[in-house]
């Protein structure tokens, strides 16, 4: 690959109706973007578009091992866990609304031309701000929202998941147009997953659901192991 993983994505996806729509916002036939009503609004901030922007380093890799895991949104939610992929530091934003990440394999942040040892991605972490009733969608509601084909996929009580048919292929360089987004709830806020691969990856089938499904559960133990820990720690 002549660019790095990410430069492709981070050029698309910071563009415009890409970044907000891993987060589920509305794209009109225009192509001008909407924040979507109901149960995602505000769940995008510019954090974001500024996390993509970044990666689009015409350098490559950072050159500095990437952290395995790291905390967002002051603590609340917890990325990391998976094995082989790693949270691509120059991605990370954070702001009063909420925060971003994005990962990939760990050896292709540090060097952009390093062999693959796992299944390239790029899998982002939307998370929205602090709110009260949070009422998750159906997943034919949430597919419906996408505003592009999609199917329901089955997953775990709490986790919504479904797999768009289009639009892939804008965020990789010959990237796969099947890709997958989840949504729930963690700690009183609203996180959005989006996953992304090669063309006739693995990942864009059945294996990117047992993915993102991993994804999900990891961030949901990290997370409620680490708001344990500070609410013994403060005596709660």
């Amino acid at each position: 690959m002549s660019m790095p993983i990410f430069d492709r994505a981070a050029r698309a996806l910071s563009a415009g109706a890409l970044a907000l729509g891993l987060a589920a916002c509305e794209v009109a036939p225009d192509g001008t973007v909407a924040p979507t009503r109901g149960f995602l609004s505000g769940l995008v901030g510019p954090e974001a578009g500024a996390g993509l922007e970044a990666m689009s380093d015409p350098n490559g890799g950072t050159g500095v091992e990437p952290p395995a895991a790291v905390e967002l949104a002051r603590g609340d939610i917890v990325v990391g866990g998976l094995e082989g992929y790693c949270i691509d530091p120059r991605s990370l934003r954070t702001s009063r609304q909420g925060a971003f990440a994005a990962l990939g394999p760990c050896a292709r942040i540090v060097d952009a031309e390093a062999p693959p040892v796992v299944e390239p991605l790029l899998l982002t972490v939307t998370v929205g701000p602090r709110r009260r009733g949070i009422d998750l969608p159906s997943a034919e509601t949430f597919a419906r929202l996408t505003g592009a084909p999609a199917r329901p996929a089955e997953a775990p009580e709490g986790f919504v998941l479904v797999r768009l048919d289009t639009g892939g292929d804008q965020a990789l360089e010959d990237g796969d147009p099947r890709h997958w987004r989840g949504v729930f709830q963690q700690n009183g806020r609203l996180v959005s997953l989006a996953l992304y691969a090669p063309r006739d990856s693995v990942l864009a089938g059945d294996q990117g659901q047992r993915l993102m499904i991993e994804v999900y559960e990891s961030i949901s133990t990290l997370s409620d192991r680490s708001n344990a820990a500070d609410a013994a720690g403060s005596g709660g």
